[in-house]
């Protein structure tokens, strides 16, 4: 029994069989969460990039739109208005040019929320809502949510 007993205490005591093995796992799963937020820092960057070219064409959308509407109201007697109120067909043509370009890279929910012109510039404020479900283990899956507004302005040239 002493035997029994002595060798008990000293695996307690002494036994550091494996311990590398817990730290090399602890460093694997350190790496493999960075590498994850990593990723997805990464697609949200990119999504964002892809958001500020839309805007940025649906603000010179806008501003084509409008300086066509005018010179059409100008062609047809009318006088140079020079206003800041955006027309129907100026807001349509943001519209159309979000969704044809969203669709060209492969973005979808994209809202236009709002588009108004200001001393001469035209402003297009884009925004969307994304939620992801990631998976850590097999049967835990968590939702992450996040939003993203971007800002356009193209200056109206006549």
């Amino acid at each position: 029994m002493t035997h029994i007993h002595k060798r008990i205490r000293d695996a307690l005591k002494n036994n550091e069989d494996g311990n590398i093995l817990i730290l090399g796992l602890g460093y694997v799963l350190v790496v493999l969460l960075l590498a994850f937020v990593i990723f997805h820092i990464g697609t949200i960057y990119s999504e964002r990039k892809k958001l500020v070219h839309i805007a940025d064409g649906a603000a010179l959308a806008l501003a084509d739109a409008q300086v066509s509407a005018e010179y059409l109201d100008l062609v047809a007697g009318g006088e140079p208005t020079h206003k800041n109120t955006v027309s129907s067909d100026a807001h349509a043509a943001v519209n159309h040019y979000v969704s044809a370009t969203a669709a060209h890279y492969g973005l979808s929910g994209i809202d236009v929320l709002s588009v108004r012109l200001a001393e001469g510039t035209a402003y297009v404020e884009l925004g969307v809502r994304r939620t992801n479900s990631l998976s850590f283990s097999v049967g835990e899956r968590s939702q992450v949510s996040y939003s993203l507004r971007v800002n356009g302005h193209a200056r109206v040239v006549e």
